[in-house]
C-alpha cells in the first residue's frame, strides 16, 4: 500500500485495509536423517515442548531462549557424553548444524 486509508477523523480505517498475505514462516519441514539428528530432535522437542522438529529448524525460532539453552545442553551432555559451551548452540542453531558440531567435537577428542 502506498498510504493507509483514513476515516474523516484522520484515523486508520481498518475496514478498508486489505486482508494480510499469509506467508509460511521459515523453510519447509526437512526430516532428520542421521541417528544423531534424531536424538537431537527428540531432545529439542522435549525442551521446547513442540511436537515436530526437523533438521533445519532453528532452536531460537522454535521458541528457544537463553534459559532453555542450559537445559538443552544438559540433556545433550547426558545423551552424547559431551559438555559443550552455550556459544555452541548460537554458532550452530539448527538440528543439522548442531549434529555436525557434535560430530566434529567427538572427532577432535579422538
Amino acid at each position: 500500500m502506498k498510504e493507509l486509508p483514513l476515516t474523516p477523523n484522520l484515523k486508520v480505517d481498518r475496514n478498508k485495509l486489505p486482508a494480510p498475505e499469509m506467508k509460511p514462516e521459515g523453510p519447509a519441514f526437512v526430516a532428520v536423517e542421521s541417528d544423531d539428528e534424531r536424538r537431537l530432535a527428540a531432545i529439542w522437542e522435549a525442551v521446547l515442548d513442540v511436537k515436530r522438529i526437523g533438521a533445519d529448524d532453528d532452536f531460537f525460532r522454535c521458541g528457544g531462549h537463553s534459559l532453555l539453552v542450559s537445559k538443552l545442553l544438559s540433556r545433550v551432555e547426558q545423551t552424547f557424553g559431551l559438555r559443550l559451551p552455550m556459544s555452541s548452540l548460537f554458532a550452530a542453531p539448527t538440528v543439522r548444524e548442531f549434529a555436525k558440531f557434535i560430530q566434529d567435537s567427538k572427532a577432535s577428542l579422538a
